[in-house]
């Protein structure tokens, strides 16, 4: 599973600033704890969907039967990231191993975007471009 060796990579750089001595991380409980669990449930939950069918954060916690707010407090307390964002980077790298492995001639990035749960491309261009330090369109003409 490549793409989940970059989704480590990339939370990784979310955490690099808790690294620095100055920063006094969030309290996160033993690995035994409800977050850990509720957070690995939703990891499997996410990596056995479909890869065009991204379930939404509150579809999730709907089908993990815990309540929303207790979901989102399970990866702040565990990850540091709202689910949201631990999504985010979850369907970039998604997108970044379709683009990689795609032909310029045969695909577009708005086609493969959708194939990994995006509804638009948009803010998630803004947010690859950010990540990735280069745009969608610039890795599929690497290929």
């Amino acid at each position: 599973m490549a793409w989940r060796d970059q989704i480590l990579a990339g939370l990784e750089i979310v955490f690099e600033a808790w690294l620095s001595p100055a920063h006094t991380p969030p309290r996160i409980r033993s690995r035994g704890s409800l977050c850990f669990r509720i957070v690995k449930d939703a990891e499997s939950f996410f990596s056995h969907s479909r890869p065009y069918k991204a379930p939404a954060v509150i579809e999730m916690a709907e089908a993990l039967r815990v309540p929303q707010r207790r979901f989102f407090h399970a990866f702040r307390n565990w990850l540091g990231i709202g689910p949201h964002e631990y999504l985010q980077l979850i369907r970039l790298h998604r997108l970044r191993h379709l683009l990689l492995a795609a032909s310029p001639s045969n695909a577009s990035v708005t086609s493969l975007a959708i194939n990994v749960g995006f509804k638009h491309m948009g803010h998630p261009s803004v947010a690859y471009r950010k990540f990735f330090e280069e745009s969608p369109r610039e890795t599929l003409r690497r290929r």
